[in-house]
């Protein structure tokens, strides 16, 4: 909402104002480095662009910069041409997977990532008060073992498709080094955004009125 927006606005102007103070230093490159995530990639150049010369030859800095030109190139490119496996071991063209609704959301999860499995009942809380032909879920694996996963998915008792990404193709070309991590796409597979947490699902629900009339996601 206008709230959030403006929170966020002023968030990121304390970072520029942050930087420009502290141009020069080490330490604000590395927290810049650490928190990448947590900012849109236009804003991210832009924080880029205002450290000091000498930052700009330090090995971290170059670090940013190859992160956000990687990271366009992946924005730019959308999901891949690839297929996911379901349980019962039928292959799925991942581009046809999500026509289904206007965004589809993408948790990325496994057997042994207790923290994945600590978010899905409020997952799927969120999952029964939104218009599924606005966005739809779809939880991927990157589990290596077969056999645990499926176990596992099983115990869950997902809502919407649960698959698994048995080549791990996906996982590198989306960049996907921690779980659980989000990704909002819509139904041409462009990426939306990455690096979604709950909130940031919650935040995506709120701002494009997806939800049903009469719910609430809290």
């Amino acid at each position: 909402d206008g709230t959030l927006m403006a929170m966020m606005e002023e968030y990121h102007n304390a970072t520029y104002s942050t930087i420009k103070r502290n141009s020069d230093f080490d330490y604000t490159l590395t927290a810049l480095l650490n928190q990448k995530e947590s900012f849109p990639l236009d804003v991210l150049d832009s924080c880029k662009n205002l450290f000091s010369r000498r930052i700009k030859k330090n090995k971290q800095w170059q670090q940013l910069d190859n992160y956000i030109s990687n990271q366009r190139e992946v924005v730019s490119r959308g999901l891949p041409q690839l297929t996911v496996q379901d349980s019962q071991n039928k292959k799925h063209s991942l581009k046809e997977a999500i026509k289904k609704s206007e965004y589809t959301f993408i948790d990325f999860w496994a057997s042994w990532c207790q923290p994945c499995i600590a978010d899905i009942p409020e997952l799927k809380k969120a999952y029964s008060k939104i218009d599924k032909e606005k966005l739809g879920f779809m939880s991927i694996s990157i589990d290596k073992d077969n056999a645990k996963w499926k176990e596992s998915n099983r115990a869950q008792q997902f809502s919407w498709p649960s698959l698994i990404d048995n080549t791990h193709e996906l996982e590198v070309q989306m960049g996907i080094t921690y779980i659980p991590q989000g990704l909002i796409v819509d139904r041409d597979g462009k990426v939306v955004k990455r690096y979604v947490t709950k909130e940031g699902l919650y935040n995506f629900i709120t701002e494009k009125g997806l939800l049903l009339e009469s719910s609430h996601l809290k």
